[in-house]
């Protein structure tokens, strides 16, 4: 069973990579080819870090890492999708990249702008990897997990063209051996909201509903 198990993992993972690479591809043709516009709404920044978590969530888990997201009560005017697939494309190369166990998500105020923040343990860049870390590659790459899938190159490319054309930046911090973060930053303006409840804290709702709840201490015999 452990053999069977690890070999479904890496034909998911493999299954994962391709998905990735046609994404990657045709986001960076439409992105260079065509006159793509952002089409701006308001949006909850809680519930994109959400979907980033959900999306990315049975593979992480597969790979034994923890995929965090933290609470926001942040809204902004966006691209929908676009942010949707920056976050997608940054814990996707942090699950496949980094050697990391530990991905949090996250987004705060930065004077006005809202600021996306990826950031993972793993292992790190030197400078030099960094400085051309959002330029296509020449050569496509193989991930360790599902060698028969190369990745395109492409990804972090596109979050660069997505936040770009959004009217933001994207940098990238990293030291070996102590993790990458990465930050989007989005124009505003932003507001504040009540924090959507997360499908957990629905369900827990209604369990808790029309029953009797008892509370024990723990010192009680």
């Amino acid at each position: 069973l452990p053999s069977v198990k690890a070999e479904l993992v890496a034909v998911q993972a493999a299954v994962r990579q391709i998905i990735d690479l046609q994404q990657d591809l045709v986001d960076a043709i439409r992105l260079e080819l065509d006159d793509t516009r952002p089409s701006p709404r308001t949006i909850n920044a809680d519930e994109m870090v959400e979907r980033a978590c959900k999306s990315n969530m049975t593979l992480a888990r597969d790979l034994d890492i923890t995929l965090r997201g933290a609470r926001s009560r942040i809204a902004f005017v966006a691209d929908e999708r676009w942010v949707e697939r920056i976050l997608n494309n940054l814990v996707a190369n942090a699950i496949w990249h980094s050697n990391g166990k530990k991905i949090l998500i996250g987004a705060r105020r930065i004077r006005g702008d809202i600021a996306f923040e990826v950031r993972d343990n793993g292992r790190g860049m030197k400078p030099e990897a960094v400085a051309g870390i959002f330029e296509p590659l020449k050569a496509p790459s193989l991930s360790p997990i599902g060698q028969s899938a190369a990745r395109s190159g492409l990804g972090l490319y596109n979050v660069r063209l997505y936040t770009e054309r959004m009217g933001g930046t994207v940098t990238c911090e990293s030291t070996p051996q102590r993790g990458t973060l990465f930050r989007i930053t989005l124009p505003g303006p932003i507001t504040t909201v009540a924090p959507q409840p997360r499908l957990r804290d629905i369900d827990a709702a209604k369990l808790a509903k029309n029953k009797l709840v008892a509370i024990l201490d723990e010192l009680t015999t």
